[in-house]
């Protein structure tokens, strides 16, 4: 239950960033179980879906709205598929939530979006807020959440403008320990800018 009220959040943010996606060539990075991304199968012109996890993509490939001919689930990391499966500069929209601090090499992810999205293509995240590593305790992932500001740094010195990042969320967590505790969450927006 969390884990959906937390896409539909997320999803909200995202249709307000962008209210009509009919024809857009989207990728979805860490989709997971399609939570998000099968929200916009039946508009996208295509829409592929990435993720590391062949458990969660299981489960994502059993979904009626995964199969039409223009939605394509791949197993592996973004760097396997710039040059591959998906052309370099051929999608209009990235959307990732909470993926990022999963990724142990931020500046290389960064890089692989940047050769995936077109010029004046969009790239929105949702991300947790740096946390003190309990959110995901016992499991240890590469970051405890992210500083926005630092993050956007980050997409800017890999060749993105920054649109704007703001808070889309707080909630209550009882973690692993049993303690009751608040983490926050926050969607930045970002363009890969047309050259001069």
């Amino acid at each position: 239950p969390q884990a959906v009220a937390l896409a539909n959040l997320f999803a909200a943010e995202l249709d307000k960033i962008v209210p009509d996606h009919s024809g857009l060539t989207i990728l979805e990075f860490g989709c997971g179980t399609g939570l998000v991304g099968l929200r916009y199968a039946e508009k996208a012109g295509s829409l592929d879906m990435v993720d590391a996890s062949p458990a969660m993509l299981d489960v994502l490939r059993a979904k009626e709205k995964a199969r039409p001919s223009h939605v394509t689930v791949h197993e592996g990391t973004l760097s396997m598929l710039v040059g591959q499966t998906v052309r370099p500069r051929s999608v209009d929209w990235i959307i990732s939530n909470m993926a990022l601090h999963h990724v142990e090499d931020i500046p290389t992810l960064i890089d692989g979006l940047h050769r995936l999205i077109k010029p004046g293509g969009r790239v929105t995240i949702g991300e947790l807020e740096t946390e003190p590593g309990t959110f995901h305790a016992p499991e240890v992932v590469p970051h405890n959440g992210f500083d926005a500001q630092e993050l956007s740094r980050l997409f800017e010195n890999g060749g993105f403008t920054l649109v704007k990042t703001h808070n889309f969320l707080t909630m209550p967590k009882e973690d692993n320990d049993g303690v009751s505790r608040t983490y926050s969450a926050f969607i930045l927006e970002a363009t890969r800018p047309f050259k001069r």
